[in-house]
């Protein structure tokens, strides 16, 4: 799966742009997705849900002090470091339960969340607490990227929607959608668009209506009609960005004239991700956004559905989600699909074409690695992947791992 990035010189370095930090994001990892536990056994879900409540325990305490100054406070340093170990090594065990055989998303999540929460206690111990407090914040995007394609557990909204009350009206948005609360959402980020004052926030929620219209109920009639009513409202955009969503009104009006696909879920995803790579530009890959989500979709379902073409799928999947980074998810999703297609069927054309892919997306986490080494770690598994895609024999030194 993914490399622990321990490395403290190339931690710093890894993302360019401080993503919008949402505290509250935390929550959605409450709810346990159900497509995600519908292969496990009951034993293997109640363990699950078990454990999902002892991390959110943690993850309360961690709030009060990424709320407040009190996270640069000396006098709560050890009980913060603590609460950072912990969270890290509870993804890591979290990781090691059979929980779907057949999509590898969630366990992509329970990876990426470990990761996260280990660099976060590194940079505190190290002394870095903005730093460790910018990766404990960042989380967002997993929880979107995983719970718009998962329906979640009923039964967890309640203990935890207490929570958001106090929030504002963007922080909420975020929450509901996690949570699959799609109303309750759509409402929040209508609140949030006419409140906030900056471009930026404006164009991310943007970006999360197009989600939860393309990728999680299907609907391009509400799509446009929200955006444009949004749009001839309070809209103050930088004209690259009004660009952009022009452009995913134009897709949208194709894709209410488009009839009953008459090709399989895979063939229709590869002739979406098409159209949007020749949609696309160096200085704007954000055009085809629609055409990815959708196709996105289609493809995790096959997943689930357990397709006989999966190798194909994860390898889509991975181009698809390397075509939507940064703006809508994080590359380490399409670092995931790819090495998962390379893992399962090494030598295979897909995997190939997967292993590209994988290395671009390194290559954008590490931008310094052009001219300086990559770090150990990350080279080792660089390594290790590119001799199982093109079968070559792997010679093992697990003294660097």
């Amino acid at each position: 799966m993914i490399s622990m990035r321990h490395d403290t010189d190339s931690i710093s370095s890894r993302r360019q742009g401080v993503l919008h930090m949402i505290v509250l994001c935390w929550v959605c990892f409450l709810f346990i997705p159900v497509g995600a536990l519908a292969e496990a056994d009951p034993a293997t879900k109640q363990e699950t849900k078990r454990r999902m409540h002892e991390v959110y325990a943690l993850y309360s305490d961690l709030r009060t002090y990424l709320t407040s100054d009190s996270f640069f406070n000396d006098a709560h340093e050890e009980n913060i470091q603590k609460l950072l170990d912990d969270l890290g090594h509870q993804f890591s065990t979290l990781g090691h339960l059979r929980i779907q055989r057949n999509e590898p998303g969630f366990q992509v999540a329970l990876k990426i969340m470990q990761e996260i929460f280990e660099e976060s206690s590194l940079h505190f111990r190290l002394g870095n607490k903005q730093v460790a407090k910018w990766r404990a914040d960042f989380a967002t995007k997993q929880c979107i990227a995983c719970h718009t394609r998962y329906e979640a557990a009923g039964e967890f909204m309640a203990y935890a929607e207490e929570k958001v009350g106090a929030e504002n009206s963007l922080e909420q948005g975020d929450y509901f959608l996690a949570t699959r609360q799609f109303g309750k959402a759509e409402q929040a980020y209508r609140a949030a668009f006419e409140a906030t004052k900056t471009s930026h926030d404006q164009y991310l929620i943007l970006t999360r209506l197009l989600t939860l219209y393309t990728r999680v109920k299907p609907d391009p009639q509400r799509a446009i009609a929200v955006l444009n009513e949004l749009l001839s409202s309070n809209a103050d955009l930088k004209a690259y960005e009004s660009d952009e969503i022009e452009a995913w009104l134009k897709s949208l009006q194709e894709w209410q004239r488009e009839g009953a696909p008459q090709t399989s879920p895979i063939d229709k995803a590869a002739e979406l991700i098409r159209q949007a790579i020749s949609s696309q530009s160096p200085s704007n890959e954000s055009m085809g956004a629609v055409e990815l989500l959708r196709a996105s979709a289609l493809l995790h379902q096959s997943l689930v559905d357990k397709t006989t073409r999966r190798k194909e799928a994860l390898y889509l999947l991975s181009l698809s989600y390397s075509k939507l980074t940064p703006v809508f998810y994080d590359l380490q999703q399409s670092e995931a699909f790819a090495e998962q297609c390379i893992r399962e069927f090494p030598g295979s054309s897909e995997a190939k074409k997967a292993f590209k892919i994988y290395r671009k997306m390194v290559l954008m986490e590490f931008p310094g690695s052009r001219n300086t080494p990559l770090p150990p770690k990350v080279q080792y598994r660089l390594n290790e992947l590119k001799e199982l895609a093109f079968e070559h024999p792997i010679q093992k030194d697990l003294s660097r791992l």
